[in-house]
């Protein structure tokens, strides 16, 4: 492992504790890894790590991303920010909520498929955020947010614009140190550093950041991603571009190529949110097991690994890295 890289990224944990204790903001890292057991077979066949992000607190690894961007919105005097998502995003939820403890407002703008879809899902936005919008399409949503931060600015009180999923290449620093988390409480386990680690992808900034810190300490790690969101948002070349920016800003060495990211459709079903068999069979064995799994991005990604680990050898190593559980209500 890369001594100083190592030494930047507990720097850059140190930043993001500060942050967040700045804005109330709860960053109880680094977050608890542990063997997952009592799962039925084919799990059984690997022995599996479970990396616990979802145990940070509302909206798991966004809770890292947010005490960056949110510390950054206040420094640059905003008192709004404005971002985007689905009706079921936990990142919009998660940060309105944030945001609020914060000090900012939101305003949000989301997705919707119809018009009564998710009442109570509805009413949680409404209550976290001073001003929620919906549109069906994706053109109309970019286009009225557009207006909306153009309006804003105008009148000298311009928003701070946080991307789907909080992507940047800033947030995906904020990611980078959960890489050094897992290298070091393995190490105080006696463990080997699986080689094959495994995580929904959704915008791309968590895929990003973990690309970082692997790159930048120099492991010898294969990371397998799984859409749970529409696979052509996020594309190799964004994934790469988006780790490399993350590598440069937290001053890491190596570079990531698009052809190293691996990115898999085959459990993105028939669309963002929508469960599919092989997504619910995985939540109902990791729950029987204690372990819960968010149904939009977890579950998907659990099915994925849940299908590579049948297919590989007996004992194979894997990582599972938890984001996060669903965002209540």
């Amino acid at each position: 492992m890369n001594a100083p890289a190592a030494e930047k990224l507990r720097g850059e944990a140190r930043r993001l504790q500060a942050a967040a204790a700045s804005l109330g903001l709860p960053l109880p890292t680094p977050s608890p890894l542990q063997l997952a057991e009592g799962l039925p077979a084919p799990w059984s066949r690997a022995r599996l790590w479970v990396k616990r992000d979802d145990l940070l607190g509302t909206g798991g690894t966004k809770v890292r991303k947010l005490a960056h961007a949110l510390a950054a919105a206040k420094a640059a005097g905003a008192q709004t920010v404005l971002t985007f998502g689905h009706l079921d995003s936990n990142h919009a939820l998660a940060t309105a909520r944030a945001a609020r403890a914060a000090g900012l407002r939101t305003e949000l703008w989301l997705q919707e498929r119809s018009a009564d879809e998710l009442p109570e899902r509805r009413r949680a936005m409404a209550e976290a955020a001073e001003r929620v919008t919906y549109r069906r399409g994706t053109v109309g949503l970019v286009l009225g947010a557009a207006g909306s931060f153009a309006a804003a600015a105008v009148r000298g009180r311009p928003p701070w614009v946080m991307l789907p999923g909080g992507t940047s290449p800033a947030t995906s620093a904020a990611v980078a140190p959960l890489v050094l988390e897992v290298v070091e409480q393995l190490a105080v386990l006696g463990e080997p550093l699986p080689p094959r680690w495994a995580v929904a992808v959704g915008s791309g900034g968590t895929l990003a950041g973990l690309w970082a810190g692997v790159r930048g300490l120099g492991l010898p790690v294969r990371l397998v991603a799984f859409h749970a969101s529409d696979p052509w948002l996020t594309r190799r070349s964004l994934v790469a571009a988006l780790a490399n920016a993350a590598l440069d800003r937290l001053d890491l060495p190596g570079h990531v190529g698009a052809d190293e990211i691996e990115l898999s459709a085959a459990q993105f079903g028939p669309g963002h949110g929508v469960p599919t068999e092989a997504s619910r069979r995985a939540r109902e064995e990791w729950a029987a097991a204690g372990l819960p799994l968010d149904p939009t991005y977890g579950a998907k990604a659990a099915a994925g690994l849940r299908e590579a680990i049948e297919r590989g050898p007996e004992g194979d190593r894997w990582l599972f890295v938890s984001t996060g559980t669903q965002v209540g209500p």
